[in-house]
């Protein structure tokens, strides 16, 4: 392969990459929803995000589970909080939500 063709493959495995961040970053700000906490709930790499960010690639199997995680949840309501606001399942059975 030349330098020339190498050089194109990397331009567009960058766009691509471009791509998925920009998609990550408009469902995390969909969804409040932490890099970290995306990335494990996603693709279970909690630096999935930072590594973007700093121009690093997906595999494809991790891009195709990434853009399923968000497809799957893209319409549903922010539910994404952090622990410490949830209500243990004890205490929402005793009617402690209301």
């Amino acid at each position: 392969m030349t330098c020339v063709a190498s050089h194109a493959i990397a331009c567009y495995a960058r766009r691509m990459s471009d791509a998925l961040l920009s998609k990550i970053e408009a469902f995390m700000a969909q969804q409040n929803i932490g890099e970290y906490r995306f990335g494990m709930l996603a693709a279970r790499n909690g630096r999935l995000v930072e590594r973007l960010r700093r121009g690093g690639r997906v595999w494809p199997e991790t891009e195709q589970c990434v853009l399923a995680f968000i497809a799957k949840h893209q319409l549903s309501p922010a539910r994404f909080e952090p622990a410490s606001r949830r209500l243990p399942s004890s205490l929402v059975e005793l009617g402690a939500d209301k």
